[in-house]
Order: C-alpha cells, then structure tokens, then sequence
C-alpha cells in the first residue's frame, strides 16, 4: 500500500496471489515462474540451472469451515522427520503477539511415540514427539516464540497419529 505507482511504467500496483511456487532443490530460490534458468538464491552474480520444482504454498495444512461466528481456522501441523522441529514451527503464521488463539492439531512422526488407544492415553513419546509438545506448551522452548500465546493445541483423535517408514523398493514384495 505504501508503493502508489509502478517507477517503470507509473501503474497502479495491484495484489495478484500466486497460482503456482516454485522451489530450486539447488540452490533454494522460490519463484511463482518456473524459471529454466535463474539467478542463484545463495550467490546472486551466478546462474543456476537447476529445474524449479513446483511446491505448495504452505508448509501445514489448513483445515477451515463456516461457522456462525464466521469462519472456523485450524492448522494442522505434521512433524516432517527430514527437518528440524524449529524449522518447521519458524514458518507457521502464529507469531503475531496479539493475534487470535488459533486452534491447531499436532501429527507426529516419532516413531518411539505410543498411544495406547484403550487408555486413551500416550504410553511412550518420543524425543521428536516430546520437543514438538514442548513448543505448545505454557512452558514452552527458550529458543522458539511461545506458541502457546497465540496457539492451543486441539487434537480431536490422538489416536491418529502419522508414522512414515522408509522402505527400500528393491525389498518390496510386488507378487
């Protein structure tokens, strides 16, 4: 809003939202072109000619419904085992101090992490699991944004937990 014209052609701008991102698996350039070649995202005076790769928007999901107050938000947030826990909560959109609590549904895929479905209850939980409860919780994680200011963790079925195995497709049993 603060930009009244365009400097090259004295246009009004305009807010278009982006159909499409792009990510350089190379060099980590993000685009809404796909770029065949582009300039570096780590050293600008070099080219990459790495594809861009199309990406989501967003690393979460984001569950919303009409309700009668307005529209209903949740974030719905499944731990990524190839990233670290701070990386993945860094992007989320829940650090505006001041903000509305939004609701969110933590998934995790700490595979030490049990829940006993008969209990109601977690038996073990992992490192991974642990860490990830810690940046929601009143305490909270000295190296993160406290969360729990701006978010309340509302798993409605913990029993539904998502675990991913890495399997090798030469072990794969196809017939």
């Amino acid at each position: 809003q603060a930009l009244t014209a365009c400097a090259h052609c004295g246009a009004k701008p305009s807010q278009v939202a982006s159909e499409l991102r792009f990510e350089c698996p190379e060099c980590g350039r993000v685009s809404d072109g796909d770029d065949s070649e582009h300039e570096s995202a780590r050293d600008k005076r070099r080219k990459c000619t790495a594809a861009l790769r199309e990406t989501d928007h967003v690393l979460f999901d984001v569950a919303w419904r009409e309700g009668p107050a307005g529209m209903e938000v949740t974030l719905i947030v499944v731990d990524d085992p190839g990233r670290t826990i701070p990386e993945q909560l860094n992007v989320l959109p829940l650090r505006v101090a001041g903000q509305p609590i939004v609701p969110v549904v933590l998934r995790t895929t700490d595979e030490n992490s049990v829940f006993d479905s008969i209990a109601g209850t977690w038996i073990a939980t992992g490192t991974r699991h642990r860490e990830l409860l810690r940046a929601f919780s009143e305490d909270g994680d000295r190296h993160l944004f406290p969360f729990s200011k701006t978010a309340k963790v509302v798993d409605v079925r913990t029993e539904l937990q998502l675990r991913l195995r890495p399997s090798c497709p030469s072990k794969r049993a196809d017939g």
